[in-house]
């Protein structure tokens, strides 16, 4: 037969250990009150202030986090992964449809122009234009960049960019092994050292070849479907 003994009392020192380990207890609830205060009072306003000078997306992104955080934290691996790709996926939405409301095309120009200094005679080849090309076009708001973009047609040099009568860029050759075919769409980004708006006029112009067959030879190239974006 079992004997059934009294259950001893706990001795002082054990009650200290417990005392203390419910003021420990009760003293990190207190502070984790005080931190989910602090979290919520200062370093949420303050957060969301300095994504949304940065970026409106910024911003976006920084309440979805705070505000969601906790709920994933209950979700296993295959519900956060989804969750996080449904926040970034909708942030990168917003982000595209933000830049390309701020692009604006303010030239286009769908003809072909052969630029150089000889007149070929070849069904290929337009009849010569010039040795440059220019662009004239209304900035609506101020900029400090823009984007040109076009195909080249047997482009060999460095030729040049200029807006406004200065020097802005290059369009560098085609990179081809035979020059004489058409590119897609390639796209030169230019920034500029001051905003511009209202009229401009953008040059392009043939620049020397590196291996001229007569003195002061000039590259010979066409352009088409030229369009500015500014941004």
């Amino acid at each position: 037969m079992r004997k059934i003994t009294k259950r001893s009392r706990p001795s002082k020192s054990h009650r200290n250990t417990i005392f203390q380990k419910i003021v420990f207890l009760s003293q990190r609830s207190q502070r984790s009150k005080h931190l989910i205060l602090f979290e919520k009072w200062w370093v949420e306003p303050i957060g969301y202030c300095v994504a949304a000078s940065l970026h409106p997306t910024l911003a976006i992104l920084w309440v979805l986090i705070n505000r969601k955080v906790l709920l994933m934290m209950k979700m296993n691996t295959k519900k956060k992964i989804f969750a996080i790709a449904i926040i970034f996926s909708g942030v990168f939405a917003i982000a595209a449809q933000t830049a390309t409301a701020k692009s604006v095309v303010v030239y286009t120009d769908n003809r072909t122009y052969h630029l150089g200094d000889e007149d070929f005679q070849s069904r290929k080849w337009k009849s010569l234009h010039g040795e440059c090309y220019t662009a004239s076009f209304e900035v609506p708001f101020s900029t400090r960049s823009l984007i040109l973009k076009l195909q080249t047609y047997g482009a060999e040099a460095q030729n040049s960019i200029l807006l406004n009568g200065d020097w802005v860029s290059t369009l560098p050759p085609q990179g081809l092994k035979k020059p004489n075919k058409w590119t897609g769409t390639r796209s030169v980004y230019i920034a500029l050292d001051s905003s511009i708006d209202g009229y401009n006029a953008l040059k392009i112009c043939a620049a020397r070849v590196k291996f001229p067959e007569f003195s002061g030879d000039k590259d010979d190239f066409q352009i088409r479907k030229i369009r500015i974006i500014v941004k």
